[in-house]
């Protein structure tokens, strides 16, 4: 994991408190994440730069907690993990009980409590999990369904500013309720061709 001058000015400028931690005490987070998790230089890096207040956590009681939460929550595979973890390095700072744990299970009852449907989700836009779950999550979410819309489509909704959402919703719901109508329309018409056919043989058959 190599980090030029300008990465490691704003590594310091995010976690000055890195000063503090040991030489060894770094080598071994980042060995861990290197050997132990089998993530590529990049992704390392990546994680460092945007977390790098990870390198102060214990590796038992915070990082390993956090990964085998999420192994068992989304019944996740390894690689699988690691593009979560890669996607949204910050996770490791957020607390299981207060936040991680309360978004996945509103956002598994949202999917009807299918857990492959929500893994997918989280693995498509693993920064979902960064949002407020009262302010974002929830609010958004349940006006996703409130106009029949997938669950999945929180995808797109959440990173929209308040605004562009609001003009997102309006052109979905409309363009859900043509997608009904045309629906109907050709269920009445598929109805309609078959009581043709049967009322065909039922005059053939009396002749």
């Amino acid at each position: 994991c190599v980090l030029f001058l300008p990465d490691f000015v704003r590594i310091i400028l995010k976690y000055p408190r890195l000063f503090t931690l040991s030489l060894s005490k770094v080598k071994h987070m980042v060995g861990f994440f290197k050997y132990e998790l089998a993530l590529e230089p990049a992704s390392v890096r990546k994680i460092i730069q945007q977390s790098p207040q990870c390198l102060g956590l214990s590796i038992e009681l915070n990082i390993q907690a956090k990964l085998s939460f999420l192994r068992t929550k989304l019944e996740l595979k390894e690689d699988q993990l690691r593009q979560i973890i890669t996607g949204m390095p910050t996770i490791f700072q957020c607390s299981i009980e207060r936040n991680l744990d309360p978004k996945l299970e509103f956002l598994l009852d949202a999917f009807g409590g299918d857990v492959e449907k929500l893994k997918g989700t989280v693995m498509m836009l693993p920064s979902l999990l960064g949002y407020s779950l009262d302010k974002r999550i929830k609010p958004r979410m349940n006006c996703l369904l409130d106009i029949g819309e997938d669950a999945h489509g929180i995808t797109g909704a959440i990173t929209l500013s308040a605004e562009r959402f609001e003009e997102w919703l309006i052109g979905r719901k409309v363009k859900l309720a043509y997608e009904r109508r045309k629906e109907e329309e050709r269920k009445l018409a598929k109805e309609t061709r078959e009581g043709e056919r049967r009322k065909g043989r039922i005059v053939k058959w009396t002749r």
